[in-house]
């Protein structure tokens, strides 16, 4: 037989406890999942609704204000905990979905706070792309090489190597300023593509005059790197005597990163293209 609305207000009322225990205690009306679950979703809300009235009955203001609180804070509570995940969701998507004006990383930076970087707020007015949507991405905590024994790796430099080496095989990084040391490490270990397989053979005759070879993963003398140091840009970094830039990313937004961060740094005025670039493995 179907249990009626009224008949459940009338068995829950039954069940009320008055207890002299405390000023604040009153008539607690329990709610039997099991019945509620037969009605209707009308009926089930008319029936918490008149539970309600029934266990505020006699309360003065300031109980019935309390009792409110207490029955409707979890409400509130899981509602607040939806709403700052749903926030915080969406914010992570807008920042993984927003264009990257450059990706850097500084190799054997000792001395971070030291380093300068004002260049970037420049570098992003020179390429039109000041609107906020833009973010400029910078790892200054990659160190490789021993600088007593360049020949020698530590066991920290494997640790780098691996982190690198999966940033680069994600096409992290657009371009890694390096000292030598950075170079002749990264150049070894095949972090970073020779400027022959990486550029166009009349881009590649452009950059001649500012490559640095160093020995590669093949064991081949190769050039690796841009040698940059005579540059107000490199001059300005305030990190080592000698600057390189190399380059490891194989999508065609870290390229044109690249040919950018090329054209700021050099003062050269290659064209922002993907066109004729070599296919990279």
């Amino acid at each position: 037989m179907k249990i009626s609305a009224d008949d459940i207000i009338e068995q829950e009322n039954s069940k009320a406890v008055k207890t002299n225990k405390d000023k604040d205690d009153s008539k607690v009306v329990h709610e039997d999942n099991l019945e509620l679950s037969e009605l209707k979703f009308s009926e089930r809300q008319k029936i918490k609704r008149d539970r309600i009235k029934a266990n505020m009955e006699g309360m003065n203001k300031h109980e019935k204000i309390k009792y409110l609180i207490m029955y409707f804070k979890w409400y509130g509570i899981i509602s607040i905990i939806v709403l700052i995940a749903i926030i915080y969701t969406g914010y992570c998507v807008y920042q993984s979905n927003r264009p990257i004006a450059l990706s850097y990383a500084v190799v054997n930076c000792r001395d971070q706070e030291g380093f300068n970087r004002a260049f970037e707020e420049d570098y992003k007015e020179t390429f039109g792309m000041t609107d906020k949507k833009y973010k400029l991405e910078r790892d200054l905590d990659i160190f490789l090489g021993n600088p007593i024994n360049p020949n020698d790796m530590e066991d920290k430099d494997y640790i780098n190597v691996t982190k690198l080496s999966t940033m680069c095989f994600n096409d992290y990084f657009d371009v890694f300023i390096m000292d030598e040391l950075g170079v002749k490490c990264a150049a070894n270990t095949g972090i970073l593509f020779p400027l022959t397989t990486y550029f166009s053979d009349d881009l590649y005759n452009k950059l001649k005059p500012y490559e640095y070879y160093a020995i590669d993963n093949d064991e081949q003398l190769s050039p690796v790197a841009l040698d940059i140091s005579d540059t107000e840009f490199a001059k300005s970094l305030n990190l080592y005597d000698k600057v390189y830039i190399g380059f490891a990313g194989r999508e065609d937004t870290n390229y044109l990163n690249s040919l950018r961060m090329i054209n700021y740094s050099l003062g050269l005025n290659l064209e922002l293209t993907t066109d004729g670039r070599p296919k990279l493995k």
